[in-house]
């Protein structure tokens, strides 16, 4: 098979593994994720207790907001690896930084990126999940009533967690896979 044809096929099903790999994740986490944004809006609340309420809503309950989650994770994982690819291509090009710092450079912008597309989808997917009452169409309407507030809402946090994991994550990946197990085992 000519070497062109494979990175094709590699251009199209990388993505397409990516959102897989994201969406996947977070339909099998989605429950805990509804525990976990109801814990932190209604800290008075024990976990039994609010497993208790939130068992009364049946599984829909659990899984309001899990749409939105499975879609923002998909496409936001897609598009955080796939800046990670060519910010690392472009850097080895155009730089000499270390290899540890460009997978820190490419870890981060890549993730600010995905944080950027996914940040409305966020914003909707948490309000379904603390708002049981509501529907999507009622949430999207409360946020575009200020949208410059609501959007902003937590935004610095997430930019400094997720960048801080990001750096960690990304480099320990690269360190797992280039150094240890390359070198230990030759995978």
């Amino acid at each position: 098979m000519p070497q062109t044809l494979r990175t094709q096929d590699k251009i199209l099903t990388t993505p397409a593994k990516t959102i897989f790999a994201g969406a996947t994740a977070s339909l099998l986490t989605q429950p805990f994720e509804v525990l976990k944004t109801n814990m932190i809006n209604s800290p008075s609340l024990y976990f039994k207790d609010l497993h208790s309420k939130i068992i009364k809503g049946g599984w829909g309950q659990y899984m309001r907001g899990g749409t939105l989650a499975v879609v923002r994770q998909g496409y936001g994982f897609a598009i955080y690896t796939s800046m990670i690819s060519q910010l690392n291509r472009h850097l080895d090009e155009y730089t000499n930084l270390s290899k540890y710092s460009k997978y820190s450079v490419a870890a981060f912008f890549g993730k600010m990126t995905a944080i950027f597309f996914e940040a409305p989808l966020t914003l909707l997917k948490t309000r379904m999940e603390v708002v049981s009452s509501s529907n999507i169409k009622q949430e999207i309407k409360y946020i575009l009533k200020n949208p410059r507030e609501e959007m902003l809402k937590g935004l610095k946090a997430t930019i400094v967690r997720e960048g801080i994991f990001s750096l960690i994550h990304y480099n320990t990946y690269r360190f797992l896979k280039d150094d240890v197990l390359k070198s230990t085992y030759g995978i």
